[in-house]
């Protein structure tokens, strides 16, 4: 008759029985095996591991033979901890499986998900270029840009094994599924099941994203090139903007596919295979030829070179970022919304998310507890950064990036306490609240702001033209200036048409050569109204060099 948790002995030679691990079932003698959730690489050990995705391995029958555990093929899982998926089924996050449609579907699923991310990087690239024109489309662009870094590193932080349950588990995957724009356009894994292509898919998707950019760069040039001819018009900057931003958002998940090929894992056999795909062994001749032949130059050239070449053009152009459209035009989108003292910040934002992905992926075999004090050391020094500078020219923006990071630091914190087992139930399901309003009030808050934004910019005052007292103004500035919203200033101020013209003017410093300075008394008293460039309250951070201490409006 079966009796579980027995001694067990694993040869005839041991001189003494051992106790049956609480991850196993035991039946004596040599009889053992994985319950639910665990795996048994070999008959002749008695290392337990646990599954990735804890569904997918179904364990032994207590009583019958022993053996490593049985998968849920079912459901689309084999293979080593049950983590890769049988023909038919691709990875939708993680170690899920998800069926493949038939054909037909598939194609109509990639032109759906084509069409949306299309549209959705044509608003961003669309709103940047005519941000140096207007106040509205630039706080859109840094609002877009906010909102994308936000779901990049969520994405990012949830990556991290830290037994997340299954409700949190679904919530990441909605989120992927809306930030992962570039992963989402070119999962092509159920494809090229259909086409029968051999290749494995690890390498297919990394070698896709290696030369992602290159393909990327021919299409923005083939585009700029056919609109400039049709519209006669001169596209070299719309061209640049282009390709800064698509860099941009496919940047992580370059990191990921290159730096997922050189991760390698060991589940207690002598050798490593690689994590994110377990049928792969590490370090084979074939491992060797991908990893240091097209994924290590592939993170060395975009991971780390793409924000270097981005950090030393602003560098390069420091002078005329904030006086000159032209530059304005092709690389604001990588400083609109900061402060000039901080015109490098978004380098550092993208060293941030370099630094979460590295701690996920390359120190995946030590503690969690361990990697995920080191994502929470790189993220409380991203908070006290954040908190000292202040990099954006307005509050509603710093708000927005600090409750973004907080989101992120909430993720891995309240993560860590699903490793234990000594937390109940009750308050891990307080954590999944708590995680859920965090995400939920950003986007309000981030929803909030855009609304406010595109409101602001209805109300709208338009000069007929400068009277002939006033200083002469550009031409090309006063029409930029003559359509621009008024500001929260200006209307509580309620200057006269002429006086908001000039106060802006003086702003930019886009007067004219005029030595005098006191026709009609109206330049000094114009010199604290904020920036024309943004529509939100502008924000002066303790010890800035004009020596303010607050927030200010005048």
């Amino acid at each position: 008759q079966y009796q579980n948790n027995l001694d067990y002995t694993l040869t005839n030679n041991e001189s003494s029985c051992r106790t049956c691990p609480s991850e196993a079932f035991c039946w004596g003698g040599a009889k053992i095996g994985p319950k639910e959730g665990y795996w048994r690489y070999s008959n002749t050990t008695d290392e337990l591991l646990e599954c990735p995705h804890t569904d997918a391995c179904l364990g032994v029958n207590p009583g019958g033979a022993a053996g490593r555990g049985k998968c849920d093929t079912s459901e689309g899982y084999e293979g080593r901890l049950c983590a890769s998926c049988i023909k038919g089924y691709v990875h939708s996050w993680k170690y899920f499986c998800t069926k493949c449609n038939n054909l037909a579907l598939i194609i109509v699923r990639l032109l759906g998900v084509s069409t949306l991310v299309v549209g959705f990087v044509s608003w961003i690239v669309s709103a940047t270029l005519k941000a140096a024109k207007s106040m509205k489309n630039e706080a859109i662009s840094v609002c877009l840009r906010i909102l994308t870094n936000y779901f990049q590193l969520v994405i990012l932080t949830a990556a991290y094994e830290l037994n997340w349950p299954a409700l949190m588990e679904q919530i990441f995957l909605y989120q992927e599924m809306v930030g992962s724009y570039s992963d989402q356009l070119f999962s092509f894994d159920c494809l090229l099941q259909e086409m029968g292509v051999t290749l494995d898919y690890t390498y297919f998707n990394m070698l896709l994203f290696a030369v992602l950019p290159f393909i990327l760069v021919f299409i923005a040039a083939v585009f700029w090139l056919i609109y400039g001819r049709v519209k006669k018009t001169e596209v070299k900057a719309n061209f640049i903007t282009t390709v800064i931003i698509l860099l941009f958002i496919i940047h992580p998940s370059i990191v990921n596919k290159s730096a997922a090929v050189l991760s390698c894992r060991s589940i207690g056999d002598d050798n490593t295979y690689v994590t994110s795909n377990l049928e792969l062994q590490c370090w084979t001749s074939e491992h060797y030829a991908w990893g240091l032949g097209v994924a290590l130059p592939s993170l060395i050239i975009w991971g780390f070179g793409l924000p270097a070449a981005g950090t030393y053009l602003l560098v390069k152009n420091r002078s005329e970022l904030f006086g000159d459209p032209a530059i304005k035009q092709k690389f604001g989108f990588l400083y609109a919304g900061y402060r000039e003292q901080c015109y490098y910040w978004e380098a550092l934002v993208v060293y941030r998310k370099l630094a979460i992905s590295a701690i996920s992926i390359f120190l995946f075999n030590i503690n969690r507890n361990i990697q995920g004090a080191f994502a929470l050391g790189v993220l409380v020094i991203a908070l006290a950064l954040q908190q000292k500078y202040r990099p954006f020219n307005a509050a509603e923006l710093n708000r927005m990036e600090m409750q973004s990071v907080m989101v992120a630091f909430a993720t891995i914190y309240f993560g860590l306490y699903y490793v234990t087992d000594k937390v109940s139930n009750g308050l891990k399901m307080v954590f999944i609240v708590i995680m859920i309003f965090l995400n939920l009030y950003f986007l309000g808050t981030w929803l909030k702001t855009v609304i406010v934004t595109l409101k602001k910019s209805k109300t709208s005052v338009h000069i007929a033209h400068v009277s002939s007292t006033a200083r002469p103004l550009n031409d090309v500035v006063a029409e930029k200036l003559n359509w621009e919203p008024l500001n929260k200033d200006e209307k509580e101020l309620e200057l006269s048409e002429r006086q908001v013209l000039e106060s802006r003017a003086v702003r930019i410093g886009a007067w004219e050569d005029d030595k005098d300075k006191s026709m009609n008394g109206s330049s000094d008293g114009a010199n604290g109204l904020q920036d024309p460039q943004f529509v939100f309250e502008k924000e002066t951070p303790k010890g800035d060099e004009n020596g303010k201490d607050e927030v200010q409006g005048v």
